[in-house]
Formats: C-alpha cells, sequence, structure tokens
C-alpha cells in the first residue's frame, strides 16, 4: 500500500476518468462510521473529494519572459488560460478502542489535467531550458501534474492513567505544532517542527500554518500531571525538506526550483542534508489559578527546512542545496481571552540559526563533493515574535456571525555567529550597490496577517454562505532569517463559499500577489527581486467543490 501510493502513478488521460476513479474509490463510505459489533470500537472512514479549476487573469510580463531564469514560469500559462483543473482525494481511516486507544491512517490522491508533462520556455531564448529536453522531471511530474499521492497520517495513540495523572502518547507518522501561531510559520515557536507543503500554500490562499505542514515520522506525547501543569516532548526519526513548488510552473518562484538545471547547462546537484533523525523537544503548559491564562515553555533542537543554495565549482559545476544543523530554539507563549478576543502571544530565541545567504562559490578540497562544513551558509542568533487575536463577528446588519483573525510577527537579528561574509544583510554580504530593496536582509522585520470571514448560516433554504477573505503583508524589512518574508511583499484573497446542506461545498475565488523588482533599462530583463516577483501578474479566479463522504 505504501509504495502504491510513494510511487508515481502512469499519467491519465484525463480528469474525469480519475474522478471517476476517486469517486469509485469512496463509494461505499456513506457517512462513513462503521458498526462492528463491538460497542467499545468505534470505526471511521472519511474520504473528501475537491475539484479545482482556476484561470489566469494577468497577462505576461515581458520582464520575466525575457530572462532565462523565469521564462517557464511566467509564460507556462497565458491570459484566460486553465493554470489548475485538479482534483484531489484524501481519505482517512481511524479507529478508537474505549475512548483512550486506536490509530489513524490518511492519504491523498491528486491529479492536474492542465499540465501535460511538458515545460514551456521562450523560444527567443537559447539555452534557457530547467528540464532535460523540457520535460518536466519526476518531482514536477509527481507533485504537480500525477496522477500521484502519498500516505499523510500513519500512528498509533494512547491515553494511560498514571498515578492520578494522564500520558497521552502517539507514535508513526503525525504532525506537531508547538504554540500559538495562526499565520506566520517562519517566526513562530514551531518553525521547522515539520516540513511544509509550499504547494498547498500557494494554492490554499489563507490557509493557516498548521494545514501546510507535513506529517513526518515521530514520538510525541503530553503529560498532563495536574489540572494546572502538563509536559510534553518530541522525537522525530525522519527528517524531510519544504516541499518547494517546482520551477517552471505557474505558483513557482522562479524556474530552478527543483528542477534539473539552476541556470543554462549547470546541474542542480544532489543536497547535502542534515542528520536524519534527532529533532527533539520539549515543553511545559501552565494554567495557575492566579493567572486568566495559559502560559509556554519550550525548547526545540532541529534540523533546518529551508535550505541555502550554493554553486559547487569541482569536479563540474553545479548548484547544490545546504541545510542547517543543530539550531536550538528558546521559546515562551501565552494565550488568554481579553473581552471577547481570544489573544495568543509568543517570543522565542533562536540559536544558530540559517540566516538568507548570498551568492557563494565553493570548491571542494578533495576535489568532488563538497562537506557541510565547506558548503554551510550563514548562522546567527534571531528574536521572533508574534501577537494574535480570534473575534467572533457578532450578528449585525450586515452578517449573521462569522470570524475575523490577525497576527502580527516581529523578528530581530540579534548577532552573526558564522560565515558573515556569506550573509546576504545589508552592512554584511549584501552585494555594493544594492539595499533591502533588491532582497538584502534587514536587521528588523515586521509582517500582518488578517482573515476575515462574515457568514449568513441558512440564507437560502438549505444554504450556508460565507466571504472568506485573506491578506498577508511585509510591512518593513527583510526578515535575517530563512523564510522571514519581504518589505512590500503581498498577497490576498477575497470570494464567496456557499455550503449545500452541511456536506456539498462551492466557492468562487480571486487571488493575487504583489511583490517588487528592478529591471535593466536596456535589455527590459528582471536584474533583482525582493520576493517572489515573478507572480505580481499571476492573480486568478479559481472555483472549488468539495464533499465529504
Amino acid at each position: 500500500m505504501r509504495q502504491y501510493f510513494e510511487d508515481r502513478f502512469v499519467p491519465a488521460k484525463s480528469t474525469i476518468s480519475v474522478a471517476i476513479a476517486m469517486a469509485f474509490l469512496s463509494s461505499g463510505a456513506q457517512a462513513m462510521s462503521i458498526d462492528v459489533g463491538n460497542p467499545d470500537v468505534e470505526l471511521r472512514w472519511d474520504n473528501s473529494i475537491r475539484y479545482n479549476v482556476g484561470v489566469r487573469t494577468g497577462g505576461v510580463n515581458d520582464a520575466f519572459y525575457k530572462s532565462a531564469g523565469n521564462d517557464e514560469t511566467e509564460g507556462r500559462f497565458k491570459r484566460g488560460d486553465v493554470v489548475t483543473n485538479r482534483v484531489d482525494l484524501v481519505s482517512e481511516l481511524d479507529m478508537i478502542y474505549k475512548g483512550k486507544y486506536g490509530f489513524r491512517v490518511s492519504g491523498a490522491a491528486w491529479y492536474d489535467d492542465a499540465y501535460n508533462g511538458s515545460s514551456v520556455r521562450n523560444p527567443a531564448l537559447t539555452n534557457s531550458g530547467n528540464y532535460a529536453g523540457d520535460k518536466y522531471n519526476g518531482y514536477a511530474d509527481r507533485y504537480i501534474h500525477g496522477p500521484s499521492g502519498e500516505i499523510l497520517d500513519a500512528f498509533v495513540f494512547g491515553a494511560f492513567e498514571l498515578g492520578g495523572t494522564t500520558l497521552n502518547l502517539k507514535a508513526g507518522q503525525h504532525t506537531v505544532y508547538w504554540g500559538e501561531s495562526l499565520y506566520s510559520a517562519g517566526n513562530s515557536i514551531a518553525y521547522s517542527m515539520s516540513a511544509i507543503d509550499t504547494i498547498k500554500s500557494a494554492t490554499s490562499p489563507g490557509a493557516e500554518a498548521k494545514e501546510l505542514f507535513l506529517p513526518r515520522k515521530q514520538v510525541s506525547g503530553q503529560w498532563q500531571l495536574t489540572n494546572e501543569l502538563s509536559v510534553g516532548a518530541q522525537y522525530a526519526f525522519a527528517w524531510k525538506p519544504f516541499r518547494l513548488v517546482p520551477g517552471g510552473t505557474y505558483f513557482a518562484s522562479g524556474d530552478s526550483s527543483r528542477s534539473d538545471y539552476a541556470a543554462a547547462g549547470v546541474p542542480n546537484g544532489p543536497d547535502i542534508e542534515p542528520d536524519q533523525r534527532g529533532d527533539f523537544g520539549v515543553n511545559l503548559r501552565w494554567s495557575p489559578s492566579f493567572i486568566p491564562g495559559t502560559a509556554g515553555f519550550y525548547y526545540r533542537r532541529f534540523g533546518e527546512k529551508l535550505p541555502w543554495g550554493i554553486t559547487q565549482l569541482a569536479p563540474t559545476p553545479s548548484i547544490r542545496l545546504v541545510y542547517a544543523r543543530d539550531t536550538e530554539l528558546y521559546g515562551l507563549s501565552f494565550t488568554t481571552n481579553v473581552a471577547t478576543v481570544s489573544v495568543g502571544a509568543e517570543l522565542s530565541y533562536r540559536k544558530n540559526t540559517a540566516l538568507n545567504a548570498s551568492s557563494y562559490t565553493v570548491r571542494p578540497a578533495n576535489g568532488v563533493s563538497a562537506t557541510y562544513d565547506e558548503a554551510e551558509g550563514p548562522r546567527g542568533n534571531t528574536m521572533h515574535a508574534l501577537v494574535n487575536g480570534v473575534y467572533l463577528l457578532p450578528r449585525t446588519a450586515l452578517w449573521e456571525g462569522g470570524t475575523l483573525q490577525a497576527e502580527l510577527n516581529y523578528s530581530r537579528l540579534l548577532s552573526v555567529t558564522s560565515h558573515a561574509d556569506r550573509f546576504n544583510g545589508e552592512g554584511y554580504a549584501c552585494p555594493a550597490g544594492r539595499d533591502r530593496s533588491d532582497g538584502c536582509s534587514t536587521k528588523d522585520a515586521i509582517g500582518i496577517n488578517v482573515g476575515f470571514t462574515p457568514s449568513w448560516p441558512q440564507a437560502l433554504p438549505g444554504w450556508d454562505i460565507s466571504m472568506p477573505t485573506s491578506l498577508a503583508y511585509q510591512i518593513k524589512g527583510n526578515g535575517p532569517a530563512l523564510g522571514g518574508g519581504n518589505e512590500g511583499a503581498l498577497s490576498w484573497s477575497a470570494g464567496i463559499t456557499g455550503t449545500l446542506y452541511s456536506k456539498y461545498e462551492f466557492s468562487l475565488k480571486y487571488a493575487d500577489t504583489q511583490a517588487s523588482y528592478k529591471v535593466n533599462p536596456a535589455t527590459g530583463v528582471v536584474t533583482t527581486t525582493n520576493g517572489t516577483a515573478v507572480q505580481n501578474d499571476h492573480g486568478w479566479v479559481f472555483f472549488t467543490f468539495k464533499t465529504t463522504f
């Protein structure tokens, strides 16, 4: 079963054929509660099918289309083209025995008919292809085109009574998410607890951070010692990096990501990864009667999931991704209610974390393959903070209810501990003549996320209506650490969702992004960017249908 999901399938002929197959897989699972003849056993099988179709609304930006590093991403689709025509299936099986013990297994499958397996590049550019023979590699074909799939959760769990205390344990592939953050995974206590699916992030605007984490093989637990005090721990047995959007596809940050070539004729080489096991953390959650809320204390040690990119010069030039090892995090959190607002806050200190790197080269001493010590990028100590609030909208003349969520995040560089000559920061290795507008990191950075969803239950017979909107904006500065955001970068979405009989969901939305870039006036080609500016004209309108059986 695992190999079936993990290997790339043979491409199907159409979305319709895959949809029929998925519907067949989920048939017979009505309502999903399965009676096994034992009142102590609760068995449930749920299947969710989602169909998503989206159309590009912006025109091709010539400045990026003329760039050999962006032409495949910018020119893959034109205005009015279907940029995604995708079917997804998520299947979940849960068994609980006596309300205390059990297991969970879930898997996902997908297929996107908007892609045919071939990359599309600017024919006016020679030697600009980032894929061998202009054919998507296995990574892009699997995660974008499909059909393909994967196992998500696969774990056992139990609740054990120990001398008046309760110990909850999980073992297997699952997600652990500590702290109080809603959106800002890059500045949170949960930073790098698991890899993030950036493909899902790009195609699901406004998704909360915890929805984007990919399950990993680990053991975790929370021990409730008293009504006021609990301790928790996590230890991982496997490591995996962020699932980056493959280059040359509509939502990519450029052509080179996970492609065969990072530049014309320069291949992407093997990654330099941290230890596969050993990430761990401990926490303490305290809710004393004299404090109207819950305080959290955290320590974590981990390998990072976002990379530096290096150019290895020997034996032949290649581009390699390198991941920082043994970052430490110390964190505090607090959650409480202020009037009718649920408030969460975090403060964390990261020791020896990965900082943004300038372009640098490495010549291996052995002439064959760079070691981690040779390839390591800039490291430093940083501080991160965030505060958020969730407000339930009261009934007014404009809406019946809904939610308003907002989160403000902040990061600060405290010191550079190693490889300052590789740190792409103002006053460090930021190239001469460039500054934050060209992507160089700053000492401080501030960003905000807002989610506003007014709702109208039973607005029409059988229909619940809502209008989800989201906005993310980097107010000031470029974060010094990986994934810290870029000044002026904006992403937003707005739409309408209708749910029929609490089972069939239909939504129509528009999403867009904006980031700054500079152009060579003589050639009209992009020279520098501050954020994923190649996405500036990639606004899209999309329709989604989802139901669960």
